[in-house]
Formats: C-alpha cells, sequence, structure tokens
C-alpha cells in the first residue's frame, strides 16, 4: 500500500512539473525537461530518446549520456506486440556487443508511434526494478500525460510555423492584401498595401478605421473616383457582395481591385487585393491609340486608293482618248500631207513650164524663183512630216547590211561640202576608230547625217569648220559631228528633240527650218539601237554624239 501511494505521489509531481511548451523557448528544450523530470522521478540510471529514421533505423536524439547522441541503433527487439499496456517492460535484456544499451540492464520501452513523433522513449536500470502495482499505475499516469503534452507541443509549434509561413507569405506577394476582421474589430495590412495607401506603421495589425480613412483618401486621388464612390457604396449595403476586375485609375497607375466577403463560423469580414496592372493597361492603351491612328491612317489610304483608282480611271479614259486622237491626227496628216504634196509638186512644175515658155524679165523672174523656192520648202515640210509619221508608226522597214563605215562617211561630207561650199564652210573628216565596217541601215545613217551636218551649215556662220570625228571603245563605234556655230541654250537642250520645237539659234542664211530634223534623227537613231547626246554651250558652237554598237548583227 505504501509503495502504491509512493507512485502516485510521483505521479502527481510528474503532472504539476509538466506544463507546456510555452515555459520554454524552443521544442529541443520542451523535450529534454521531460526527459530530465522523468528520469529524476522515475531514478533510472539512463534515458534515451529515440527517433526512427527508416524502416531499419533509428538515432538517439536526447539521451543524459551526450556522447551517444546520433548513434544509430536498433530498438525493435524491445516491442511486445502481445502486452496491452502503453509500454513494455523487460528485465534483464540481452543485447550485441556494439548496442548502446549494457548487457542485463532492466528496460522500460515507451512507444511514440501513434504521435507524429515516430519514435520512443527508453529507460535502463543498472539494477533489477521491481515492476508492482505503483509502478504500473505510475508510468500509466505519466505516459498518457506525456503524449498529451506532447501532441500540445507539436500542435503549437505547427501553428507559429503556420503563422511564419503565413506572414512570409502574406508580405512577399505582389498584390496589396487587406483584410477587414468584423469579428474581432482589427485589420490585417500586408506591406504592398502599405506602400500604396502611405502608410508608414510597423504593425501589420490596425483599426478598420484608419485603415478605411487610409482608404478614403487613396480613393480621392483616382481620376474615376466617382465610380468607386458608387460601387464602394453598394459593397458597404450588402456584405454578401463580390467584385472582381474593378479598375482604379490614377494619374501613372492603374489597379485591379477585388473585395470578397469572409464568413466562417468563427470569423467574419472582407478581404481587399489590389494588383498593380500599370504596365499592362497603359501599353494596351498605347496599343489602342497606336490601333486608332493605324485604322485612322488605314482609312485615308483606302481613301487615297480610291481616289488613285478613280484617277486611274479617268487617265486610261483620256489616254485611250488621245489615242484614238493620235490615230485620227496620224490619219488626218498622212490625208492633208499627201494631199499638199501633190499641189506642191503642180506648183513647182508650173513654174518650171513658165520659165520656158520665154524669157523673163526682172520682177517676173524673182517672182518665179521665190515661187519655186516657196513650193520646195511647202514640199521638204510634207516630206518630213510623212516621214516622222511613218517612223513613229513603225511603217519603215530597216534594211540593214556591212557598210565601208570611212568610205561611207567620206561619200557623205563631199555631198554636204557642196551645200557648205556656199557659205565657204570646210567639212573636215578625221577616222581614229578600229573598226572600219558597221552594221547598220545605210539609208538611216545617209538621213542621221545628212540632217546633223545639214544643221552644222545652216546655224553657223560663213568661214567656219565643221569636224566629224569617228573613235571608237570596247564594242562602240563614236561619230561626233561638231561646229562652231551659234550654240544652245540650257532651255534649247530640254527641249532638243521635240517635234516642231523652234530653238534660240537661226540660220544664218535665210535658210529654212521645219523643227522636224531633229526628231527625225533620234527616231531613226533609236531604230539602230544607237544613242545621241548633245554637247553645247551657248555662243560656243555644237556638238552632237553617236554611239553605235559594232556587234550588233542581226
Amino acid at each position: 500500500m505504501e509503495d502504491l501511494i509512493y507512485w502516485k505521489e510521483q505521479a502527481l509531481d510528474f503532472l504539476i512539473q509538466i506544463k507546456t511548451v510555452y515555459d520554454f523557448q524552443n521544442v529541443d528544450a520542451f523535450r529534454r525537461n521531460l526527459l530530465l523530470r522523468m528520469k529524476e522521478l522515475t531514478k533510472c540510471d539512463d534515458i534515451y530518446f529515440i527517433i526512427k529514421e527508416d524502416e531499419i533505423s533509428e538515432k538517439i536524439t536526447y539521451s543524459n549520456q551526450i556522447e551517444l547522441e546520433g548513434t544509430f541503433t536498433e530498438t525493435s527487439f524491445l516491442k511486445d506486440p502481445s502486452t496491452e499496456k502503453q509500454y513494455s517492460y523487460h528485465e534483464k535484456v540481452k543485447v550485441g556487443r556494439s548496442h548502446f544499451l549494457k548487457e542485463d540492464t532492466t528496460v522500460i520501452y515507451i512507444p511514440l508511434f501513434e504521435l507524429h513523433i515516430k519514435g520512443s522513449i527508453v529507460l535502463g536500470w543498472n539494477s533489477p526494478l521491481q515492476l508492482s502495482d505503483g509502478v504500473d499505475y505510475f508510468f500509466n499516469v505519466c505516459i498518457t500525460r506525456l503524449k498529451e503534452v506532447l501532441k500540445l507541443n507539436y500542435m503549437i509549434f505547427s501553428l507559429e510555423e503556420l503563422r511564419i509561413k503565413f506572414n512570409a507569405v502574406f508580405h512577399s506577394v505582389s498584390q496589396a492584401l487587406i483584410f477587414v476582421d468584423e469579428t474581432d474589430n482589427n485589420a490585417w495590412i500586408n506591406s504592398k498595401a502599405k506602400e500604396i495607401l502611405g502608410i508608414y506603421s510597423e504593425y501589420e495589425v490596425l483599426s478598420p478605421i484608419v485603415i478605411s480613412e487610409y482608404m478614403r483618401m487613396f480613393r480621392e486621388n483616382a481620376i474615376n473616383e466617382n465610380e468607386i464612390t458608387a460601387i464602394a457604396t453598394e459593397l458597404f449595403k450588402d456584405p454578401e457582395k463580390e467584385i472582381n476586375n474593378w479598375l482604379w485609375k490614377f494619374k501613372n497607375s492603374v489597379y485591379k481591385v477585388s473585395s470578397k466577403p469572409v464568413i466562417t463560423e468563427r470569423k467574419k469580414g472582407r478581404l481587399w487585393m489590389f494588383e498593380d496592372i500599370s504596365e499592362i493597361y497603359f501599353a494596351n492603351q498605347r496599343l489602342a491609340e497606336n490601333n486608332e491612328e493605324f485604322k485612322a491612317a488605314n482609312d485615308h489610304l483606302s481613301e487615297q486608293n480610291a481616289l488613285i483608282l478613280s484617277q486611274n480611271e479617268e487617265i486610261q479614259f483620256k489616254n485611250n482618248r488621245l489615242e484614238e486622237i493620235n490615230q485620227e491626227k496620224n490619219a488626218l496628216i498622212n490625208i492633208v500631207s499627201h494631199d499638199l504634196k501633190s499641189p506642191f509638186q503642180q506648183i513647182q512644175g508650173m513654174a518650171q513650164v513658165i520659165e520656158m515658155i520665154s524669157p523673163l524679165q526682172g520682177d517676173q523672174k524673182v517672182f518665179i524663183d521665190n515661187i519655186k523656192v516657196v513650193s520646195k520648202k511647202g514640199l521638204n515640210l510634207v516630206k518630213d512630216i510623212l516621214d516622222i509619221s511613218a517612223i513613229e508608226q513603225q511603217k519603215i522597214n530597216k534594211q540593214e547590211e556591212i557598210i565601208d563605215l570611212q568610205k561611207f562617211l567620206a561619200i557623205e561630207i563631199k555631198i554636204c561640202q557642196t551645200v557648205a561650199d556656199k557659205k565657204n564652210i570646210k567639212i573636215h573628216l578625221n577616222y581614229e576608230s578600229q573598226y572600219s565596217e558597221l552594221y547598220t541601215d545605210p539609208d538611216f545613217l545617209r538621213r542621221i547625217l545628212d540632217n546633223l551636218i545639214s544643221n552644222a551649215v545652216k546655224f553657223s556662220y560663213n568661214e567656219k569648220n565643221i569636224y566629224v570625228h569617228v573613235t571608237s571603245r570596247t564594242d562602240k563605234i563614236i561619230i561626233s559631228i561638231k561646229d562652231e556655230g551659234q550654240g544652245m541654250t540650257e532651255l534649247d537642250k530640254q527641249h532638243l528633240f521635240e517635234k516642231f520645237k523652234k530653238l534660240s539659234a537661226r540660220p544664218t542664211a535665210g535658210e529654212s527650218s521645219s523643227g522636224l530634223g531633229l526628231s527625225i534623227v533620234k527616231l531613226l537613231v533609236e531604230q539602230l539601237n544607237g544613242t545621241i547626246t548633245c554637247e553645247s554651250e551657248w555662243g560656243h558652237g555644237t556638238t552632237f554624239i553617236l554611239e553605235f554598237n559594232t556587234t550588233e548583227v542581226e
């Protein structure tokens, strides 16, 4: 009876001494205190707190023998599956030489596997322990209390770890979070929310009145304050109302706001979340503006395209009309030219007949000569008009052949010299080309040279010179006709090859000029696949330069 009373007193002492984890700074100190109290009350020689590592190994976490902490061991042989008690008793255990327990030690094994710990407590006595009703009572009471306190210990520290994790997440998220707790009349606010509201308090729990005032001031700075206030009023009227994607717009920032009620059995409040979407919002706004500009530009371009299409249709219509007019003009020119050619020939013939009938005296001869000159000019003009019309309509076929260019030029210059002799103008030929032959149409080339040399004579004063110079470069023959005449202005050179265009220079001996000669020359040169250019300065003569291919043989 005395033994039972003693162990009941020991059990009571254990219950009094073992409180909760709040008496200790950490869980390790708390567990070590449990072991020390139990060792002291049971008067055991050794005590061990063992944690299961895996299916086959364990390690000593705490022990009065500090040198054994961390030693890997195996205590499955202490378990007694048949016992219904909270512990198993082993008198004089047999162990291997390397085991941490001593041979013939009395052991009480307390399994803790039903707890989160997944371990056990082992007590050892060097001398035998008499297992009485009092000892059994003591261990059952202590173990029950031990497990209760360990569970409470685990829950407290788990809650603390959860609070730490919650604070870490609560303050690290990019969104501003505010929870107004109506149950406890307080408000939780994270760092991001303090930043946007301009709150400089170090506390994370503030008065709802304070939070409400800061939110009001923040809201008043919004561009869309009236819209925000209207929706906020609806939220205050309806505690269960929820809103998402609510935009609070400021001059340099935009927030997407969500507000949700939080209603549970123990809590009632409202969660606010502010997400800064300024970068995306303003980027989308710029994109929308660019799209509007693009649309306006596209609409303008469509209008311009429509206008261009309309103008193209009008131009096409006018081009078609011009083509019709040009065809009518060509037909009219052919008709008129042919009709004029015959009268001019008849006038010339009649003038010759009059000369043959009887000798002419004085003014009669002058009149007849004038008639002959005028009719010849008219006939030449008609001939030029017919020629240029035929060339433009490609009614004249080329008859190309190989000619001796040097001999050809000598003959042409000799013919032109008879006209130049009337003004004492000398025509010089300087042939320096390595090529002596040219594949061309002789009639086309003759007409070209005749026009250019005749013009040189016509617009040069008496006693001047004309130089025909022939040179060559790779696959090209170059013929230049240079005179010492009046030259040309810059404006003359711009309109040089236009039909019926009168230039600044005038024939020096009253010769006639139809204004078609150079137009005919250019058309004929192009028919021969050549080029013609002009170098001239007013008062310093003119040089026409012809270039023809030497290898082009069709």
